[in-house]
């Protein structure tokens, strides 16, 4: 009697790990290509997109983004610039992969126990973003460049023997050391009523009236 128990459970555990592994297996199947059940992105759902859908989804979302306008102030002065002129934006190929991984694993076992979790669970992933160094770059010389106030040096004329002397100005240049944190935060947030605003430092002139006392 006990040897039949023995072997009714033992066949009872075969066929319920055979049905686990035909339903992971099925499971697989339907989600090859595709990401996974439960995966989010922007509170979207991308569950069984290709790589191409999800490509084309996220290249659509971040187009949308990339158009809006938002502001930058320093001081008394306020640009308006567009976010594609600055460089930020998404990394869709690291976006991609984070999507796809979700549930896979190169470890069989590791596999089946991420691909079982996602068909109870949701992953909300956090969108990485990135910036085109030399795109910014080119933003900052000619965009934030408005902000800029150069410094006017000190000068003397001689006007009818008489040297008369026009004081200099300081200048205000813009500390850009936050702006790149504060437009990915603008993005990542998708806040555009959001200002930038950038301190400035006083820039001295090069030819100061102390400079002209020994002329004088």
């Amino acid at each position: 009697m006990t040897k039949k128990i023995g072997l009714v459970s033992s066949i009872v555990i075969f066929l319920v790990l055979a049905l686990l592994a035909a339903a992971f297996i099925y499971y697989q199947k339907a989600y090859a290509g595709k990401v996974y059940r439960n995966v989010y992105i922007f509170n979207e759902n991308i569950s069984g997109k290709n790589i191409d859908e999800l490509n084309n989804a996220l290249k659509t979302k971040q187009d949308a983004l990339l158009n809006q306008e938002f502001s930058i102030q320093s001081n008394s002065k306020t640009i308006k610039v567009k976010m594609t002129d600055t460089g930020v934006g998404y990394d869709l190929k690291k976006i991609a992969e984070d999507s796809f991984s979700v549930g896979r694993d190169i470890k069989i076992t590791s596999e089946i126990a991420k691909a079982s979790k996602t068909i109870f669970s949701e992953t909300n992933l956090e969108p990485t973003i990135k910036t085109n160094q030399a795109k910014f770059d080119n933003f900052v010389s000619i965009a934030i460049d408005q902000l800029n106030n150069a410094p006017i040096d000190a000068t003397l004329i001689i006007e009818n023997g008489t040297i008369k002397e026009t004081a200099g100005q300081n200048g205000m240049t813009v500390d850009i050391s936050d702006l790149n944190n504060q437009i990915v935060e603008i993005f990542r947030s998708e806040n555009f009523t959001k200002k930038v605003i950038l301190k400035n430092k006083t820039v001295a002139p090069a030819v100061q009236s102390a400079d002209f006392l020994t002329a004088k």
